[in-house]
């Protein structure tokens, strides 16, 4: 899962891992500013390079990288998304209805001058289990929740000052419902945040 932002007028990315490409989420931004989320339902774990390719010249790119596995013998598939835009120091995306018992549901925001500092990252309500914060310059935010339950609800984070924002989330859940969605894994800094049920592993790329 990998959340990309860049400055500039929208335009067309394509992101690989070097062996294959990820499937876009919706293109979302405030002003100047755009976002996407994409992910890949199945990656090769270690380290990774990540190449972002835009339609056209853009700067202040960034990129959080979020890796998942689900339990033995079980695959992810795609489930839900949502997206949401506005000016504030509330930050929600419209509410989504998942479909499964074992899911990850993701989300991220950018937002238009990187000004403030976040807190309070939360899924339906609930705080995530994890999250991946890039200093106020970077103005990005990443974070999950592990879900043995259907839920309805947005992804929320609060900013401390007001300002225009761009906010995404999406669920993804396991082949087979009944169990937990565990261990994560991933590269790069790590970090147990449920000892037993999931460790995970969070990247931040600035180019």
């Amino acid at each position: 899962m990998v959340w990309s932002k860049y400055e500039g007028t929208a335009t067309t990315t394509s992101l690989s891992d070097g062996t294959a490409t990820l499937t876009n989420g919706t293109e979302i931004g405030a002003g100047t500013r755009q976002g996407r989320m994409s992910y890949l339902l199945s990656a090769t774990g270690g380290a990774t390079t990540y190449t972002l390719t835009l339609g056209a010249n853009k700067t202040t790119l960034r990129l959080i990288v979020m890796e998942f596995s689900p339990t033995a013998g079980k695959t992810w598939s795609f489930d839900i998304e949502g997206t949401g835009t506005g000016n504030g120091t509330a930050i929600a995306t419209n509410s989504i209805t998942t479909t499964g018992t074992d899911e990850i549901v993701v989300g991220a925001v950018g937002e238009r001058s990187s000004a403030g500092a976040k807190s309070s990252p939360q899924i339906a309500g609930i705080a995530a289990a994890g999250s991946k914060f890039e200093p106020a310059s970077w103005g990005s935010w990443q974070w999950y929740r592990i879900l043995t339950a259907t839920m309805n609800g947005t992804a929320s984070i609060t900013n401390s000052v007001s300002e225009q924002w761009y906010a995404s989330v999406m669920g993804f859940t396991a082949a087979a419902a009944g169990g937990e969605p565990g261990p994560l894994t991933g590269f790069q800094t790590h970090r147990t945040i449920l000892t037993g049920v999931c460790d995970d592993i969070l990247a931040g790329i600035d180019g």
